[in-house]
């Protein structure tokens, strides 16, 4: 195995150039990895690090990069923040904007990196009653994958592409997408800005919501769950749901083509393993409620119908999981 180093110099201040992140999971400190080749960095933790630095590694294939990133509290922050890119989950983002929220520069580029749909709207609401409305936030949807391995590895699962598009008005009207993608896409990840980002979110909700539930019920890998007759039978059922809110929603795909995509990209991940099995073997909250739950919710708020979504939400939910009589075995 190979190693490589990034060490940036630490500092205290958030000049206008540095990027700083926001949530120290997976995704958070890959992308802190990433982009120190080319940015000063800046993580915002929760808890106070030596010499304000956060050591870890990044583990892909045979490669193994050392990683020294400054690490900061929300109050340990004593300059406006410029650029936030937000790495939370998507059940925390809201909160985590608005405890950092004072730090902020009135018209800060925000980029929200969340699973699912939901977090993104609570997020601007949370920036508008905060009294930043001109906030310039956008909305990330990536490929890329990875996972913890331990407290201080990360695991980079799968290089894939980032879409960065305007998510509220003042991003629209004033739209730095492309420039913000082409200053993110110097550290080596691809990221490309998109104009449709609503479409590209639906997109990966929608393949989501046909992965991440099934791993969970069998605690398997991505792959495992195409041969799984429960997968089997409910696959069209699902796919037709997710067209008819998708389409509802002005996204217009194929219910053959859902079900096409999530196939294919749970072949091409075969290994991985999904975001939510991850939060279930780590005793954290999941997701569910921005992937099948987001789509039970607008169903229900529109006046369709989603049975499959809210089955698989009903025997995911937590509070019945040990206990529910007709969930399958796993």
């Amino acid at each position: 195995m190979t190693a490589s180093q990034v060490s940036p110099e630490p500092s205290p201040q958030c000049n206008p150039s540095t990027v700083c992140i926001l949530g120290a999971g997976s995704m958070g400190l890959l992308w802190a990895s990433q982009l120190a080749h080319s940015h000063s960095v800046t993580l915002i933790n929760k808890m106070p690090q030596p010499n304000r630095q956060l050591a870890f590694s990044v583990q892909q294939e045979d490669q193994l990069t050392q990683a020294r990133i400054t690490s900061l509290t929300v109050a340990e922050v004593s300059a406006p923040i410029s650029h936030l890119l937000v790495c939370t989950k998507s059940y925390d983002a809201a909160r985590a904007v608005t405890e950092i929220h004072p730090k902020l520069d009135p018209t800060a580029n925000i980029l929200l990196l969340q699973n699912g749909l939901g977090s993104q709207a609570e997020v601007s609401q949370q920036l508008l009653e905060a009294g930043l409305g001109e906030a310039h936030v956008y909305a990330l949807s990536t490929t890329e994958a990875a996972n913890k391995s331990s407290a201080t590895r990360v695991i980079y699962a799968g290089k894939g592409c980032s879409w960065l598009g305007p998510y509220n008005d003042p991003a629209r009207q004033n739209n730095r997408a492309k420039s913000l993608a082409q200053s993110l896409a110097l550290s080596g990840l691809t990221v490309l800005d998109e104009e449709q980002i609503q479409h590209r979110l639906w997109r990966k909700l929608i393949i989501n919501c046909g992965i991440n539930p099934f791993t969970v019920l069998f605690n398997c890998r991505n792959g495992d769950i195409l041969d799984k007759p429960l997968f089997i039978d409910h696959i069209d059922a699902l796919a037709m749901e997710l067209e008819l809110i998708s389409r509802h929603a002005g996204n217009h795909i194929q219910w053959q083509q859902i079900k096409a995509d999530i196939i294919d990209v749970a072949s091409k991940t075969k290994a991985n393993i999904s975001s939510t099995l991850q939060d279930v073997r780590a005793g954290r909250p999941t997701e569910m409620n921005y992937l099948n739950g987001y789509i039970s919710r607008y169903a229900e708020t529109h006046g369709l119908s989603a049975p499959v979504n809210r089955m698989l939400c009903n025997w995911l939910d937590e509070s019945h999981f040990q206990s529910k009589p007709d969930q399958p075995d796993r």
